[in-house]
């Protein structure tokens, strides 16, 4: 199953619908599988006096914006999941047709919206950094989730940037113990100046995640909103093609073996040959054999020199061939 790579634009439009467009563009053209948009009305988030509020009030746009992003993300055949925070906020995911939504860990309480969504919506994304297994646990049972797939969660937090050695990535198995069946992706914040900005949400993927999140901006010089975590479009484009890369590695769970390595096998595995020329009728002991690679093995001859010893040879047998299984003839009774 492919790992879900989702471009997470946040708050980087600034409130300004060109650049929002742009931002869309670019996570369709980056190859992202959705485009992820945080839609803010103030009122829905804090008080009038908390410090941010006045900057949350200039991200506000109309619905005229929110359907154009909606239909660049379409159009360029991507999943469009907007984060809610809020009544507005929902009612206009619903209003513009997004795919999904998504609420950050700060409404995570907020049930009356958690609600709302799943009555409206087919996929909805939980982000549970700085959640407790124990609050995890009580949403599920409150909210009646079961594990068909509407509800995912997602680890991980910004710190403006994130720490290497707070990412925590063995949580994600942990996670995946606790709540069995249930999908966990991994949402990265790493510094976007340093090389592990492609390394640590590339790390998440052999601990099972359903789904990435990966900040996306215009050109990091620009310094837009959330661009400390955030990739540009180019540098974005070389992490969706890195994920598909690295999901050809980890291949199949199936323990069978595949035609390479059949193939493998046959070209350097050993094979009972003769260790000299053996006539007609001789019975086989531990002298006549060998082991040793031949440049075209027969699937009916023999790996070990135990399965021929004490068979009769039914025909002459030259030094260095080898032995096949009707070349014998078995003396039990």
């Amino acid at each position: 199953m492919s790992v879900k790579i989702i471009a997470e634009i946040a708050q980087g439009y600034e409130g300004k619908p060109e650049q929002a467009y742009l931002l869309a563009k670019a996570g369709v053209a980056a190859g992202a599988d959705a485009v992820k948009f945080q839609c803010v009305y103030a009122d829905d988030i804090s008080v009038p006096s908390y410090k941010h509020y006045a900057f949350f009030k200039t991200l506000e746009m109309p619905i005229s914006v929110w359907t154009e992003i909606a239909n660049i993300i379409h159009k360029g055949g991507k999943q469009f999941i907007m984060n809610v925070g809020g009544e507005s906020s929902l009612e206009m995911a619903l209003a513009v047709g997004a795919d999904a939504v998504k609420f950050h860990a700060t409404s995570f309480f907020c049930d009356d919206l958690v609600k709302f969504a799943k009555l409206n919506f087919s996929k909805v994304y939980i982000s549970v950094g700085g959640i407790s297994v124990t609050e995890i646990q009580s949403f599920i049972d409150r909210h009646n989730i079961i594990p068909d797939g509407q509800f995912s969660f997602t680890y991980g937090f910004q710190a403006s940037p994130t720490p290497l050695e707070k990412n925590n990535l063995n949580k994600l198995k942990s996670f995946s113990t606790v709540f069995k069946d249930f999908s966990f992706g991994f949402e990265d914040h790493t510094d976007a100046g340093i090389n592990a900005r492609f390394i640590v949400p590339l790390m998440a993927l052999p601990l099972g995640v359903s789904h990435i999140e990966k900040h996306l901006t215009l050109d990091t010089l620009l310094n837009l909103e959330d661009a400390e975590s955030a990739l540009s479009a180019s540098d974005f484009k070389i992490f969706v093609d890195s994920v598909r890369e690295i999901e050809k590695i980890f291949g199949s769970e199936d323990l069978s073996l595949t035609d390479v390595e059949e193939d493998y096998r046959r070209r350097v595995l050993k094979v009972t040959v003769a260790q000299k020329d053996i006539k007609a009728g001789t019975v086989i002991t531990e002298k006549d054999l060998n082991l040793k690679r031949v440049e075209i093995p027969s699937d009916h001859g023999y790996l070990r020199k135990e399965e021929l010893l004490g068979k009769t040879v039914n025909e002459d047998i030259k030094q260095h061939d080898q032995i096949l299984k009707s070349m014998l003839s078995d003396n039990t009774r």
